[in-house]
């Protein structure tokens, strides 16, 4: 944890994230994600601490149409994997289950105080792909999984 007592020093840290973050080209995308981001700011007002999670998910590729091979065609098994993950958390939160698989993947473990907190607050962007009609459908199904969520 860095302790950042400044607007600077915060922005500072995201664009330090920001390069480090690993990009590649797919045949699908010129410069496609390889990871996903998680930025956490915890922010303490007198003795009351609230955390706010900045999440980028890498998107999901189909195998198919990306045509990766080697260390990229790992990362997207690792990037589809934790997404679908991602979508089971989410299944269980909304159906209400005893038993939530947070512990199935490092993102959701990650963000499991966030998501299992009565008081949390998610707020989804979701970036479509007009040229990809199938791919658009995804997103919206997996942004409306999310929004059934109580």
């Amino acid at each position: 944890m860095i302790d950042a007592r400044s607007a600077d020093k915060v922005f500072q840290l995201l664009k330090k994230a920001e390069q480090s973050r690993q990009v590649a080209s797919t045949a699908c995308n010129a410069s496609s994600s390889r990871s996903h981001s998680i930025f956490q700011v915890k922010l303490k007002f007198g003795d009351v601490v609230k955390t706010l999670s900045l999440v980028d998910l890498a998107g999901s590729e189909r195998l198919d149409k990306s045509k990766v091979e080697g260390d990229r065609l790992k990362e997207t098994l690792a990037i589809n994997k934790s997404l679908s993950a991602l979508a089971d958390v989410i299944s269980a939160l909304k159906d209400g289950n005893k038993h939530v698989p947070y512990r199935n993947s490092k993102l959701t473990f990650c963000l499991q105080n966030q998501l299992s907190s009565a008081t949390a607050k998610v707020l989804m962007i979701v970036n479509l792909n007009p040229i990809s009609p199938n791919e658009t459908l995804c997103s919206l199904r997996f942004a409306q999984k999310v929004n059934f969520c109580k």
